[in-house]
């Protein structure tokens, strides 16, 4: 789940993509037990379970860093 095998202590600001090719949306991931619960901060069109999504950490000047990634078990 998350790329550094610790999650954070409390939520943290991301960029999100559920998408191969889709565009990057900012949300707030914080893991649930043993969930990572993803709120966006805009609404997302078509997203489904089974998706992948896929957390990042915006960084101008080494490239974005992969921080987490599950499977979407529910939409809402």
């Amino acid at each position: 789940m998350f790329t550094s095998g610790t999650a954070p202590s409390g939520p943290i600001d991301c960029q999100v993509q559920v998408r191969a090719h889709g565009d990057t949306v900012p949300a707030v991931a914080e893991l649930a037990g043993e969930r990572l619960v993803v709120r966006l901060t805009d609404p997302l069109r078509g997203v489904a379970r089974g998706q992948t999504v896929v957390c990042y950490r915006p960084d101008m000047l080494a490239g974005d860093e992969v921080i987490a990634s599950a499977t979407i078990a529910e939409t809402g």
